[in-house]
Order: structure tokens, then sequence, then C-alpha cells
């Protein structure tokens, strides 16, 4: 037959165990208490917002060089567009040249 634990193992392991339970109900009613609470949402707050300034120091470098490389490629576009307004410009005057001479052409074979 299996040997029973000794009355006075099973007393301290009970004591031990009304220990544990009393600091954890002694810890919910301190949890439960309006001013830890406060400063617990005040902890809660702080980290949220360290967070973000830790991702925001993360991604700081990233985020600079991709806002340079978009504006170098506006820088271009910038520049391609001048060129490409004056090409249109010019473009735009022949045609309304053209069209002038067809209607003057049309206008012509009108009269004729």
């Amino acid at each position: 037959m299996a040997q029973h634990r000794p009355i006075e193992t099973r007393i301290a392991e009970a004591q031990a165990q009304i220990l544990a339970l009393q600091a954890k109900a002694n810890k919910q009613v301190i949890n439960n208490d309006p001013a830890v609470q406060a400063v617990d949402a005040e902890i809660a707050n702080l980290n949220n917002t360290n967070a973000k300034w830790k991702r925001w120091s993360f991604e700081a470098e990233q985020k600079v060089e991709n806002f340079l490389a978009r504006a170098e490629t506006w820088r271009v576009r910038g520049a391609k567009a001048e060129t490409a307004m004056e090409d249109y410009r010019e473009q735009m005057d022949a045609l309304r040249q053209k069209r002038s001479d067809a209607v003057n052409a049309a206008t012509e074979s009108l009269m004729g």
C-alpha cells in the first residue's frame, strides 16, 4: 500500500495554500482601489504613447529616405512638365493654324 504523507506536511501545505490565497485576495482588493486603477490607467496610457515613439524612432530613417526619393521624383516630373507644356503650346499653335487654314479652305470652296 502507498504511504500517506505525514499530517505535519499536509498542514504545512494547507497553510502555504491559505497564505497564497490570502495574498491573491489582497492583491485583488488593492488592484480594485480607485487610486491604484487611476495610476494603472496612466501607466497603460504612457506605454501606448511610448509604443508610438518606438515605432516612429524605428521608421524615421526609412520615412525620410522615402520622402527624399518622392521629392526627387517630383523635381524630375516638374522639369518634364515644363518641357511638355512648351511642346503642348507649340503643337496647339500649329493645330490652331492648321484648323484656321482648313476653315479658310472650306469657306473658299463654299464661296467659290
